[in-house]
């Protein structure tokens, strides 16, 4: 499976995340939003252009600063569960996915 092809969905909630900043507050930078994400700038520009892969541990940092809602999370964090054997899945922390997770 395609690691890229199964995290644009990651990066297209990083990006709108970015954008709904700017939105806000029109000099609000990918440096600020790296800040709030507790990640270099240099880091989250290589994960926006492609040049770094979107990890799991990463995305376990980030997720709760996103503020995502149960729907989003579950899309955040989709190539894990598609790619994860099911004893595997129990490493992703309690309380993401929320009430959407599939029983």
């Amino acid at each position: 499976m395609d690691s890229t092809k199964t995290s644009d969905r990651a990066l297209e909630i990083l990006l709108q995340r970015l954008e709904d900043s700017k939105a806000r507050n029109s000099s609000f930078s990918l440096r600020a939003f790296a800040q709030r994400l507790d990640l270099s700038s240099g880091a989250l520009s290589e994960v926006l252009n492609g040049k770094r892969p979107l990890s799991i541990a990463i995305k376990k940092r980030i997720a709760p600063k996103l503020l995502l809602s149960p729907q989003e999370e579950l899309e955040f964090f989709q190539c894990e569960i598609r790619t994860k054997a099911p004893d595997q899945i129990g490493s992703i922390p309690p309380g993401h996915f929320g009430s959407m997770a599939p029983g």
